[in-house]
C-alpha cells in the first residue's frame, strides 16, 4: 500500500484529492490547521 500526504485537504481540490486517492486504495494522511472544518472529510 502506497502512503501519500496531503496539505489542503478541507479545500475544494484537496478533498476531492483525498477522496480519489481513498477510493483507489492509497494510506493517505493530511495536514489541516487547528480550526479547518473537517467536516468535509467525514463521508471518506
Amino acid at each position: 500500500m502506497k502512503t501519500v500526504l496531503v496539505t489542503g485537504a478541507t479545500g475544494y481540490v484537496g478533498s476531492n484529492l483525498v477522496k480519489t486517492l481513498v477510493n483507489l486504495g492509497y494510506n493517505v494522511h493530511i495536514v489541516v490547521r487547528k480550526e479547518s472544518k473537517l467536516e468535509v472529510l467525514e463521508s471518506f
